[in-house]
């Protein structure tokens, strides 16, 4: 029923080491490229696999069994109804593409009889080059919630990202930060300093659960922790039952499977590596633990203080992280880790030197830091340099909302190309359907607020020009209540001078919210 192909299974999951995790970035890529599912039946046995929507048509659609159901054997109608995970495959271009999988129990064809629908699982997949979990996963369950016809209605008007790239760097901050959330909620602060040395130290890591989706966000979490810093070796989120061979590769690599494949990673066949239990929490080292500096001990401490007294702040723990894997080189180096011109002729001075200690040897082999080293050579312009080296230089830009009346310059488009530029803002800060929104929002006020203005706090000029009815001001010193008819101006003007009585006009909050950008009172 699955192709058992190490060989060919290799060649799709590698990964580019320079778009580990790719965020959609002022590019023309389609965000959708193909939408399939596939059904799976128990008795007999048999996959299909159906073409739902694609954007290349002339292109022959991959086949994402094995990877889309990773465990061969299943139980229908199992506890669990809805899976969703995330897994690579390499294409022939120069970035991966991420696989958004949404798998149920059942068939999902309503003119089965239900015997059959449950004699099998149904998996729905979305392939993007872009990573952007949630709004990708919303795309399948709008499709599933709308039916066929409308959910593809509603790919076709999303096929195309609405890009600005000041909101995506908002988007890139904060899915980071979110990613990290999972390690920090299954391990120790200790325990994840120590995980990040192995990974400066290029160990081969494996993650077992029994919940795909948890291995998924567990394999994510890991490698946005050293984000934008590319792991340099084979990253599988999600790997098939038929391909576990792999764990028995010589190069380092972050695998994720299932429980029941973890007597397999136990195997003395399988070289130097971590096995983390995601359900026990236990990380184990095998064959055994490395002995690690007095200065890399410390190191970690220091690492685990910070995190514990920021209260696990997700959005500073990177920042630890590097700060961590600096003073980890540092110590391999012998070079100070605030300075990376010193470090980096260190490392290349010391790099190939067979008489090296066993931890400085280790240091200078090491991958990820070959990967970081190269960033030193491009030096400021990098932005992995400057998440590193120069974490204040990495700042998220913030948001203008420009007001229609400042663009409008002469030129015919000007109004339009706003309204397009805050369409894309809504686009990227929304998961949901704009037409959807648009329809089912209530259509903002109209009605602007006049201006106050107190007669005591007016110039002597303006106060006569305004008792002897010169001036166009009369008309905005009072408000007029709603059940009263408007009177003339020259009723408005006052006999004698009294102050007149002010009345509190109580506009509330969200239409002022909607009308703030676009009538916002002259100075």
């Amino acid at each position: 029923m699955f192709e058992n192909d190490f060989e060919k299974t290799f060649n799709l999951i590698r990964i580019d080491i320079s778009r580990m995790i790719r965020f959609c970035r002022n590019t023309q890529n389609p965000f959708i490229l193909l939408f399939i599912k596939i059904e799976q039946r128990q008795n007999p046995p048999s996959v299909t696999q159906t073409t739902l929507f694609s954007s290349d048509t002339s292109a022959k659609d991959p086949d994402l069994a094995k990877f889309c159901f990773p465990q061969e054997k299943f139980t229908p109608n199992s506890d669990k109804q809805d899976i969703k995970f995330i897994f690579y495959l390499k294409s022939n271009d120069v970035y991966p593409i991420y696989c958004y999988v949404n798998q149920i129990n059942g068939i999902d064809n309503p003119n089965l009889p239900p015997s059959e629908r449950e004699n099998g699982r149904t998996a729905y997949c979305l392939l993007s080059p872009f990573y952007n979990p949630d709004k990708l996963f919303y795309f399948i369950s709008k499709y599933l919630s709308d039916g066929p016809k409308n959910g593809l209605d509603f790919l076709r008007r999303n096929i195309r990202p609405i890009i600005n790239t000041q909101i995506m760097m908002e988007v890139e901050h904060e899915t980071i930060a979110n990613n990290v959330e999972e390690i920090l909620s299954l391990l120790e602060p200790y325990f994840i300093g120590l995980l990040i040395v192995y990974l400066v130290l290029d160990f081969r890591i494996i993650i077992t659960s029994s919940d795909f989706e948890l291995i998924s966000k567990l394999t994510f979490s890991l490698i946005s922790t050293i984000h934008p810093l590319p792991w340099p070796g084979v990253f599988i989120s999600v790997l098939p039952e038929s391909t576990v061979d792999t764990i028995l590769a010589p190069f380092p690599y972050i695998i994720g499977m299932h429980n029941s494949l973890a007597n397999q990673a136990q195997s003395p066949d399988v070289e130097s590596h971590i096995l983390i239990n995601a359900e026990s929490k236990i990380m184990t080292v095998y064959p055994e633990p490395y002995k690690f500096p007095n200065k890399v001990v410390k190191a970690i401490d220091s690492f685990r203080k910070k995190v514990v007294d920021s209260g696990c702040d997700k959005f500073l723990f990177s920042q630890f992280v590097h700060e961590l894997i600096l003073d980890v080189i540092s110590v391999g180096l012998g070079a100070p880790p605030n300075k990376p011109q010193k470090m980096y002729k260190q490392w290349n001075k010391m790099k190939g030197n067979p008489k090296l200690d066993p931890f400085p040897m280790t240091v200078c082999s090491s991958q990820l830091v070959l990967q970081l080293m190269r960033e030193v050579e491009i030096g400021s312009d990098s932005e992995i340099y400057n998440a590193y080296w120069n974490p204040k230089e990495v700042i998220t830009p913030v948001l203008e909302i420009r007001p229609i009346n400042r663009v409008n310059s002469g030129q015919e488009n000007d109004a339009l190309n706003e309204i397009s530029r805050i369409a894309s803002i809504f686009a990227s800060r929304y998961n949901g359907d704009i037409d959807e929104y648009i329809k089912n929002r209530r259509a903002p006020s109209t009605i602007s607020t006049p201006k106050i203005e107190d007669p005591e706090q007016l110039s002597f000029k303006s106060k006569l020009a305004l008792y002897s009815g010169s001036s166009s001001r009369t008309m905005s010193t009072e408000i007029i209540p709603r059940d009263t008819k408007p009177v003339s101006p020259v009723q408005q003007i006052p006999a004698t001078i009294t102050r007149p009585r002010q009345q509190t006009v109580h506009v509330p909050r969200k239409k002022i919210k909607t009308l703030m950008p676009f009538n916002k009172p002259k100075k």
